[in-house]
């Protein structure tokens, strides 16, 4: 898909999004195909940076990095849950939620039926945000950027 095009199908579903967007307290800008969000952990008020990717959206998932903190700037800040959804024990840490590029599903044939409701932005905002918000996400960890 053409960049012009994916960012305004972005900008569309965004609006669509936007009382949702304001309920979580989740902040958007949208430059290009790029998005950075900051979205807040409820328990703690702890904010997490991160950057999505939709280069090819709708057409195939997007890729979330998490970005520095201010105070840390050489330093990527991820959300700590054990590494169940935001995986930073590896040499790579990687986001593992259906619908982002990263995803590692437990079967090959799982990505053969990722639908287009799963790589909705929307849906992907949403799981991040209940991932963020899991009693198993229980602080920060900051790893050196590569």
């Amino acid at each position: 898909m053409h960049p012009l095009a994916t960012h305004r199908l972005l900008s569309s579903h965004l609006r669509k999004l936007d009382q949702r967007i304001r309920a979580a307290g989740w902040t958007i800008n949208l430059t290009g195909v790029n998005l950075t969000v900051d979205m807040v952990q409820r328990a703690t008020g702890e904010v997490f940076r991160l950057a999505i990717v939709a280069d090819e959206y709708p057409l195939m998932p997007v890729a979330v990095h998490f970005l520095p903190a201010l105070q840390r700037p050489a330093e990527a800040k991820w959300p700590f849950d054990g590494n169940y959804v935001f995986r930073t024990n590896g040499s790579r840490p990687f986001v593992c939620l259906s619908g982002i590029r990263s995803f590692v599903p437990d079967s090959t044939d799982a990505l053969k039926y990722l639908g287009t409701e799963e790589i909705h932005i929307g849906a992907v905002l949403g799981n991040l945000d209940k991932a963020l918000n899991d009693p198993r996400c229980t602080g920060a960890v900051y790893l050196p950027l590569k």
